[in-house]
């Protein structure tokens, strides 16, 4: 199965991370510093849905250079429900 999502929809760098169950496609709005993160459903891209997430249900997205991971705010309540969290960009 392959998902596709057009070019001017979502920008690099591209992380995949699995969420309750469904592994989420995190990117950019665009190439800036300004840019905010985008999060596709890979299935919904799959079904040929391109319209972003508005919500990764009470779970924080912690983004990584090498891996990415999904914390419930359920199961950890120190963490801010709706969030995602990079680590720095380093050389």
């Amino acid at each position: 199965i392959i998902a596709t999502c057009p070019a001017d929809k979502i920008y690099p760098p591209f992380h995949l991370v699995d969420c309750d169950s469904d592994i989420l496609l995190v990117g950019y709005t665009n190439y800036t510093l300004s840019s905010h993160r985008l999060v596709y459903r890979v299935a919904d891209l799959i079904r040929g849905r391109v319209d972003p997430l508005t919500s990764i249900e009470g779970n924080a997205l912690l983004i990584g250079s090498k891996t990415s991971v999904s914390v419930s705010s359920k199961a950890v309540p120190a963490i801010v429900r709706n969030t995602i969290l990079s680590a720095p960009v380093s050389d």
